[in-house]
């Protein structure tokens, strides 16, 4: 099967700019599993988005992968109260270049 860049977005409620004893465990450990990954932590109103891109076969396996990346950084971290909402998953080649 063909693989194809996927960048996506990883809503996580409740983790918040603020608090840098918390976010900052959390886009370490994302660093040190998956460095490939790219992730990015940003905030908007409602807590943290994450961003990340992986190659994958297609969007629901990028999804999957996005989400379980997530989730297992925010367990290591010891922040089991936590986890992601939404997942918003695009091919990387539709993006235009900033």
């Amino acid at each position: 099967m063909i693989e194809m860049e996927y960048r996506g977005w990883i809503s996580v409620p409740g983790l918040p700019f603020d608090e840098e004893a918390k976010w900052e465990p959390v886009i370490e450990q994302l660093e040190r599993d998956a460095a490939n990954f790219g992730p990015v932590i940003g905030w908007d109103e409602n807590g943290a988005q994450i961003v990340v891109s992986t190659e994958a076969t297609d969007q629901t396996s990028a999804a999957r992968e996005f989400y379980d990346l997530v989730i297992d950084g925010l367990r290591a971290c010891g922040l089991t109260d936590l986890y992601p909402t939404r997942v918003e998953v695009e091919p990387a080649d539709d993006l235009v270049p900033a």
